[in-house]
């Protein structure tokens, strides 16, 4: 978890577009809960 959390760190200092990534791990993260618990 914290080794996953500094590479988006990392991401969001390096790209500018990081709300468009944050926008997709938002509604990915549900999506992924979903497959996972059916």
């Amino acid at each position: 978890m914290f080794i996953s959390f500094r590479i988006i760190k990392k991401i969001l200092k390096e790209d500018k577009n990081y709300l468009h990534l944050l926008v997709i791990s938002v509604i990915m993260f549900p999506i992924l809960l979903i497959l996972i618990y059916n």
